[in-house]
């Protein structure tokens, strides 16, 4: 989103599929997704109202966000922001960016 995709997509060489990743499996399945190597539909599965997890669903909507899709951010924004979790990392970014767009 700050116009540095070389810088980003150069973020993510280093992250494969046969890491051994023991926690934060999200972010890594994130990474993947970012780089174009699993779909969005193994992140959330078929339908938005799905995702649990804030941070996947935030990823997910910045994905869209910068990738000019800002109505279907602003939908996955506006589920985080419906649910309970107020603390958590994705809630709060998803709060953030309704509020700036």
């Amino acid at each position: 989103r700050l116009g540095k995709d070389e810088e980003a997509e150069k973020s993510l060489e280093p992250i494969q599929s046969t890491m051994n990743i023991i926690e934060n499996m999200a972010y890594h399945n994130l990474c993947l997704f970012y780089k174009g190597e699993i779909l969005q539909e193994k992140l959330i599965g078929s339908d938005f109202t799905d995702i649990m997890d804030d941070a996947i669903a935030y990823g997910v909507g910045n994905w869209h966000f910068y990738n000019n899709d800002q109505d279907k951010a602003k939908e996955i924004f506006e589920l985080i922001t419906s649910r309970k979790g107020w603390a958590s990392f994705g809630h709060i970014a998803a709060e953030a960016d309704l509020s700036r767009m």
